[in-house]
């Protein structure tokens, strides 16, 4: 593992509303084949947890069993590994979602084609796929593993906690193991549900769908206690009322059930013959943006980014599409605190909604949107080689978790020692560019000065008794941290080390600086 503290900004603007996210630190794992991260998320320690696969058997991915393998690393708040494990068998194994469970483990889920190493009791057959579910305490030890589904595909795309376990999102083409039923023929795969208790076993399981192929590919908790599931449908039968599009088209699908499993309602979009979601969140109105792409099957090159918001009830509100005259994708989404979009993605494309490519074949790209879907500001990450970004997590800091792949090593990558094969990486921006709105910069608050050596004044003409203000470092720890003294507030920094720091002021609304201690 490669990480490297990046050189915070030196520069300083009070309109942070104009700027880009920048990045805080980087963290890579590599090795000589393909490596890539699908899926971060931030730990109760403060620090993070990822999964992917690699094709390496070195660098750091010494440990691989097979064709390839699914891994599972723990970062601290900093960046820097604190262990790491592959998981797999002789044949190819993915991992494709984790999260920090409530007993201070984590839980993965992904695909194997594997019938030995850490999985068991598969049920699949030549060429085809169980979901795999593995359980981990914090240390990363394995404390047991489940290989779920039938004779068909089944394959788990993301997991989450419930109130009595777990319920993972995927797919299947069985009606025998451990899947009732199946809605079609021929191997056409269901939305598949399973709920599962903390030891694994099955609480129950449901596939939805028709006649077609239908695959489930992610699903959020929603406030009433329900569930909200994305993904792609080309039936027009069964559980799927309607069917935009002529042919083998796949429309985005969204599904809402409740704890049981039942139905409450579904909706199916599309406008081309390919419209699919990597991520659904529920936004405060108690509706749903949906990230993803849009374009025509058998030409990837033209895809476009995809962004819709539809009601508590699925109804459409609007739908966009960004990117360029080549392929562009969404691949994560994040609801600020302002009720903005944060959304992280790869491009290949140099014009249109692409202000600066990078180089290569691919960027990284995030865009930020307002609660419209209209552009506030787009940036590209990345180097010469080929870059992209596969997930993204908001964090406590108020800033955002990405985490990828990279095959370049220049310009915003300083984490891979060749270019020769993709690698993890994973970035953290500051805060400070991420979240804030320039509403919330206006006459009645100030700090000065700024740079600044010694001290500090925090002026602000909507003072009480209660106002606090809080000085993070780059690493969102707290430094400093006390009441407001009045409507003029000095604050002695004297002996804080040079560099960049981030003042928090709770007046009514919560405002946020950034400080140049030189």
């Amino acid at each position: 593992m490669k990480l490297q503290l990046l050189t915070l900004l030196t520069a300083f603007s009070l309109n942070v509303f104009s700027q880009l996210p920048t990045i805080q630190w980087q963290a890579g794992l590599s090795g000589s084949q393909m490596d890539f991260s699908y899926f971060i998320q931030q730990t109760s320690d403060g620090g993070y947890i990822a999964v992917g696969d690699t094709y390496s058997t070195d660098g750091d991915f010494t440990t691989n069993q097979g064709n390839g393998d699914g891994w599972v690393a723990k970062f601290d708040a900093a960046g820097s590994v604190q262990w790491k494990k592959t998981l797999g068998g002789t044949s190819l194994d993915d991992i494709m979602s984790i999260i920090e469970t409530s007993d201070g483990g984590y839980i993965t889920v992904g695909r194997t084609y594997s019938e030995d190493g850490d999985i068991s009791g598969f049920h699949h057959s030549i060429n085809t796929t169980d979901c795999w579910v593995v359980k981990l305490n914090s240390a990363g030890v394995v404390q047991w593993k489940k290989a779920l589904g039938g004779t068909g595909s089944e394959e788990g795309r993301q997991i989450i906690e419930t109130t009595n376990g777990y319920m993972i999102a995927g797919s299947s083409s069985s009606n025998d193991g451990d899947v009732a039923s199946n809605h079609g023929s021929g191997g056409t795969h269901d939305y598949w549900l399973v709920n599962m208790d903390g030891n694994g076993n099955i609480i129950w399981e449901k596939t939805y769908g028709g006649s077609g192929d239908d695959m489930a590919f992610c699903i959020e908790k929603t406030t009433d206690g329900a569930f909200i599931v994305g993904g792609i449908a080309t039936s027009a039968d069964g559980d799927v009322s309607v069917h935009n599009g002529t042919g083998f088209a796949y429309n985005c699908w969204l599904m809402k059930i409740n704890s049981a499993g039942t139905i409450k309602w579904e909706k199916s979009f599309s406008t081309t013959s390919y419209t699919d979601p990597s991520s659904i969140k529920q936004t405060p109105d108690k509706g749903f943006v949906i990230s993803g792409r849009s374009g025509n099957v058998g030409s990837l090159a033209t895809f476009d980014a995809l962004v819709m918001k539809v009601d508590s009830v699925g109804n459409l509100q609007w739908k966009k599409t960004f990117g360029g005259t080549q392929k562009d994708e969404f691949t994560g989404i994040v609801v600020t605190s302002n009720n903005n979009y944060i959304i992280a993605g790869t491009t290949d494309s140099n014009n249109g909604d692409i202000s600066h490519f990078m180089g290569g074949i691919s960027d990284a790209w995030i865009i930020k949107l307002d609660t419209n879907g209209n552009i506030i500001n787009q940036k590209t990450y990345g180097g010469s080689g080929d870059d992209g970004f596969a997930s993204i997590q908001k964090t406590t800091d108020n800033s955002i978790i990405v985490a990828g792949f990279s095959s370049s090593t220049d310009n915003d990558v300083s984490t891979n020692s060749d270019n020769l094969s993709n690698n993890v990486w994973v970035v953290k921006f500051n805060a400070l560019d991420v979240g804030i709105e320039e509403s919330q910069l206006n006459n009645n608050f100030s700090v000065y000065p700024n740079p600044a050596h010694d001290i500090i004044n925090i002026n602000t003409s909507e003072y009480s008794k209660n106002n606090t203000y809080n000085i993070t470092n780059a690493l969102g720890q707290t430094i400093l941290s006390s009441t407001l003294a009045g409507k003029q507030t000095t604050v002695d920094i004297h002996q804080l080390a040079a560099g960049i720091y981030f003042l928090q002021i709770n007046d009514k609304q919560l405002r946020t600086y950034k400080i140049l201690k030189n």
